[in-house]
């Protein structure tokens, strides 16, 4: 698209079709030309490309052109902010975080600065994102993919919005809105095709979302967010062997490179990834080693490593379970790591800090949480924060951040600000979706949440089921993909299994006794357990974990021939099964 003269030198014109961006040089302040303005402008399509394709740190990369004042407009300052928001894992104060950008990126579109329309676009999108708005920024991604369908940056954005508020339908139809106009030579073609690979995934269609995953990939092996895609559909379907196969053949695309450096922003959601995939055969040792084996917990870190921890407290990991380890590796030699572990945590003075219990590691994640600070452009941060919490042991000050949750979330919703002027075009696309203001789905799901989480902490676990039960139906409107929502079913199920006094704990081996009480509470959770668990069978036919709870919750209610059935299928699957790998 051609640009008004004023704005034609220092311009560099995107590979991303109709994407443009200023161009100075940081010690004259004059507008790039020549060479000089190619070289920074691939620096520029570089961000973006790594954004769209889950590969390299955009956000750093972004980052750098701004900092070093060469890139300088509004539309820099937009994707820069984009990539803090959508190029890694959820990150706690991200409103403090893109309040710089979101501030030069008001004063550009007040002042005319958008160049081009598709810029202004991505400009007033971030604008509503970065207030919370995740309807109206899905709404001008939506119009700019209707005036301009090659637009890769507005399908990535477009897509993680719609994922974080759960709304996977629309995950899935923005891209098939706009992937029959990618041809293979188009440069953003693969990165495309793995965006189409998560929606379908996400959405149940699983061989054609392995299909197209693997086109992503044969055509760039780089192209993680195709690698991300096809392990959420190897978790959807609990086939976890082919998710660490492809971890081990692709290791190569995201792990650290030789300066120490992860190759891509993602390798935390990734880690997370094969922790739950070893978490599913009740391999939890080697789903633990995805927590102890990095050096440091980075603020990027948080979001997946809480997660992950929150699921092994679900199976029944806890202190104990670590404490008989450590004596057993104490007392003969063993492929088992020796316990305490040495990893995870600065222990102050440059020494590693000794990580000997599920306590101590969900305490290393407490600096990095931004504990006190309320999560409004991510509610399920909030959520994690107190988990996080109540597994350091931490209720009084888990229930002082609750009640300061409730506090913020009385608040009246942030409007839009006249920056973000609601689009014609792309409007009726998002109207049909159930998008919640963050600040309404912090009221109405990640507050009561939190209060059935501290319930479920002070043992009281037929209340905290009734809670969870109660709130299961808003469950996606917190946000998250289905991976995110699963857990929070998997707590449900587990508070259910609990006030049934059914066993949880992964090293259960011995058969369990059927109830001979009257108690008519312990009855109804049973019933209710054997109705959740035959539900997550029928979903989850391949899961271990789940056939293993089935056999245990027909023990309990004297239907020994289906337990034992079940308990074998378990076995079948891989339960507890693996050679060295197994616990």
């Amino acid at each position: 698209q051609e640009l008004a003269e004023p704005f034609s030198a220092g311009v560099y014109m995107s590979e991303m079709p109709e994407l443009s961006v200023r161009l100075r040089d940081p010690k004259s302040g004059a507008p790039l030309e020549g060479k000089a303005l190619r070289t920074a402008g691939v620096k520029f399509d570089t961000s973006v490309d790594e954004l769209v394709g889950g590969c390299g740190h955009a956000a750093l990369t972004a980052g750098a052109l701004i900092k070093d004042g060469t890139a300088y407009c509004g539309m820099a300052h937009a994707v820069y902010g984009l990539a803090l928001m959508y190029g890694s894992a959820p990150l706690p104060g991200l409103a403090a975080r893109v309040e710089e950008p979101l501030q030069h990126v008001v004063k550009a579109l007040q002042a005319g600065e958008e160049d081009n329309v598709n810029n202004e676009r991505h400009m007033r999108a971030f604008v509503a994102a970065a207030t919370g708005n995740r309807a109206l920024a899905c709404a001008h991604w939506e119009e700019s993919l209707l005036a301009n369908p090659l637009d890769a940056l507005a399908l990535r954005c477009a897509q993680t919005a719609y994922l974080q508020a759960g709304d996977k339908v629309n995950a899935l139809a923005c891209v098939e809105r706009v992937m029959h106009c990618f041809e293979p030579t188009t440069p953003a073609f693969a990165r495309a095709m793995g965006l189409h690979a998560r929606g379908l995934f996400e959405n149940g269609f699983i061989a054609e979302g392995e299909r197209a995953a693997g086109r992503a990939l044969t055509i760039s092996f780089e192209t993680v967010n195709a690698t991300v895609a096809t392990l959420h559909g190897f978790y959807k379907t609990s086939r976890f062997r082919e998710g660490h196969r492809i971890l081990r053949e692709l290791d190569h695309t995201f792990e650290h490179a030789d300066d120490g450096m992860p190759l891509t922003a993602l390798l935390p959601e990734l880690r997370y990834l094969r922790g739950v995939h070893s978490i599913e055969p009740a391999k939890v040792l080697v789903a633990t080693a995805e927590f102890d084996d990095r050096l440091s917990i980075q603020e990027d870190d948080f979001f997946f490593s809480s997660s992950l921890l929150w699921r092994l407290k679900l199976v029944g990991v806890d202190d104990e379970f670590y404490a008989a380890v450590a004596q057993a590796t104490a007392q003969k030699s063993s492929w088992l790591p020796k316990f305490p572990f040495s990893r995870g945590g600065d222990g102050g003075d440059g020494e590693p800090a000794n990580v000997t219990t599920l306590t101590d590691r969900f305490r290393i994640l407490l600096p990095v949480s931004g504990d006190g600070v309320v999560e409004t452009l991510h509610p399920v941060l909030n959520v994690l924060k107190v988990a996080a919490l109540i597994g350091a042991g931490e209720s009084a000050r888990a229930h002082e951040f609750t009640n300061e949750l409730r506090r913020a979330s009385e608040q009246a919703a942030t409007p839009a600000p006249p920056e973000a002027a609601v689009p014609d075009g792309g409007a009726p696309l998002v109207m049909g979706s159930a998008l919640l203001h963050a600040q309404e789905a912090l009221r109405e799901v990640a507050v009561p949440l939190c209060d059935a989480l501290l319930v479920l902490a002070r043992g009281d676990f037929a209340e905290a089921a009734a809670l969870l039960l109660e709130l299961r139906p808003k469950f996606g409107l917190l946000g998250g993909d289905e991976m995110q929502q699963d857990m929070l079913d998997q707590t449900l199920l587990v508070a259910v299994l609990q006030a049934a006094q059914v066993p949880v704990a992964n090293e259960v081996t011995d058969e369990v006794a059927p109830y001979e009480g009257d108690d008519p509470s312990v009855l109804y959770h049973l019933w209710l357990a054997r109705a959740l668990v035959n539900e997550r069978c029928s979903r989850r036919s391949l899961s271990p974990q789940t056939w293993e709870w089935h056999s245990r919750v027909h023990h309990r209610l004297g239907k020994k021939a289906i337990a034992d059935v079940s308990a074998l299928r378990a076995l079948d699957l891989g339960l507890r099964q693996g050679g060295k790998d197994a616990n």
